[in-house]
């Protein structure tokens, strides 16, 4: 389990494209590509910034008006998955 104060980046190996659809996960390392929603987007920008899980929480709870705790579970097993893969990865950890 993730402790929410912590925070992520972006892996040095992963690149973000736009596309119609929202934004797509280029793995150069991996030679993988992860295609993300409109909310796996926002997770995605706020995790460029570094902000923490709770930071996003908020955010996200109040851009879309859902309760924050279900948001924070939902952010917390997002960047699980993005951890998992290699696509982000704790502040203080090196690439």
């Amino acid at each position: 389990m993730i402790d929410t104060p912590l925070t992520f980046r972006p892996s040095a190996w992963v690149r973000d494209v736009q596309t119609a659809d929202g934004v797509a996960l280029l793995d150069i390392h991996q030679g993988t590509c992860f295609s993300l929603n409109p909310v796996g987007v926002r997770i995605w920008n706020m995790l460029k910034l570094q902000s923490s899980i709770n930071e996003m929480s908020a955010s996200i709870a109040a851009e879309f008006d859902v309760v924050e705790q279900q948001v924070r579970a939902d952010v917390v097993e997002f960047i699980q998955r993005l951890d998992e893969r290699g696509l982000a990865i704790r502040n203080g950890e090196k690439n």
